[in-house]
């Protein structure tokens, strides 16, 4: 069982969450590390040393040796692998247990931490879903394309497939296909026109708005296809004649009004969830006071409680 090629870097969801805490047979060992980009050594060291532990604390606990050694695999061929500490997140928790491995990257970065038991330990990835859901910022330029996902404690960024990654891109593709049709026109014909549009950042012709909505709609149909059974608010960055062009085509049901206005190319992942997070907060917050309603209604008809013993 290989972790690395098993898991999907993302953000840990409910769900997730849900499926991390039902009880089966067997051992489980947690680890939690903080992750430094510019520190590969040290996060390869500290993982080794967190493996080393979960393997000591297997052994106290009465697994024997190969047991504990063949456990354990999964993770170390993951912190074998350069890439991991790579992906732009401050921490990252690991869950191996005989008959599956989980890794999940986190926006902020816990204490290093290994935990062996009946039980994946999930208390620190608790603070993801205290006061806050999960959000998607869509970060658009004409050079680049990226989607993050977030909570209350930060965002990382997530792959967005079959999508052109710049208007260069699409146009480059545009105009290929455009001269395949040219060539192959019937002799005496009439042939259409290129409509390419090479240019910076200026003001925004018919034509060029054209292209931009093409390059949009296809990111709109790979949004789609990625968020399918998602029901998280999208927030919109990027260079304030975009947003509403992106706005014509969009598909998601859950696009938040305003955005995050500027150049998403000179945001970094802090600043682009410094400003993403307070459009969302507003509608958190009242989703939160809508379920206390409900429960102080039902407690008031003796249907509520919040007793765990009573419960």
């Amino acid at each position: 069982m290989n972790l690395a090629a098993q898991a999907d870097p993302h953000l840990l969801t409910r769900v997730d969450l849900l499926v991390l805490l039902e009880a089966r047979d067997g051992w489980r060992v947690s680890l939690f590390t903080p992750t430094i980009p510019s520190d590969n050594n040290g996060n390869v060291i500290r993982i080794k040393n967190l493996l080393r532990e979960a393997e000591d604390k297997l052994l106290a606990l009465g697994a024997k040796p190969e047991q504990a050694r063949k456990l354990l695999q999964p993770a170390r061929q993951f912190a074998a692998d350069g890439d991991w500490w790579r992906v732009p997140a401050q921490g990252l928790a690991l869950f191996v247990s005989e008959t599956e491995a989980l890794n999940y990257h986190l926006p902020y970065a816990p204490p290093p931490l290994a935990v062996v038991g009946h039980r994946f330990h999930v208390k620190p990835l608790l603070p993801m879903f205290t006061s806050d859901g999960h959000f998607h910022v869509l970060a658009l330029s004409q050079n680049e394309v990226r989607l993050l996902r977030g909570t209350r404690m930060g965002v990382t960024e997530t792959e967005l497939t079959n999508v052109p990654q710049s208007l260069s891109e699409l146009l480059a593709s545009t105009e290929t296909q455009e001269q395949v049709r040219w060539h192959a026109g019937p002799a005496g014909g009439r042939r259409g026109r290129l409509a390419i549009f090479h240019g910076g950042h200026g003001v925004a012709t018919e034509d060029r708005k054209d292209d931009i909505r093409e390059y949009f709609r296809q990111i709109d149909r790979g949004l789609r296809e990625l968020l399918r059974q998602h029901n998280a608010p999208l927030v919109l960055a990027g260079v304030d004649y975009l947003l509403p062009l992106y706005r014509e085509v969009n598909n998601y049901p859950h696009l938040m009004e305003g955005g995050v206005t500027g150049n998403p190319e000179e945001l970094s992942l802090e600043d682009l969830h410094r400003a993403a997070w307070p459009l969302v907060q507003g509608m958190f917050q009242q989703e939160q006071r809508h379920a206390r309603e409900q429960y102080e209604l039902a407690a008031g008809k003796g249907q509520g409680i919040h007793r765990i013993e009573e419960a």
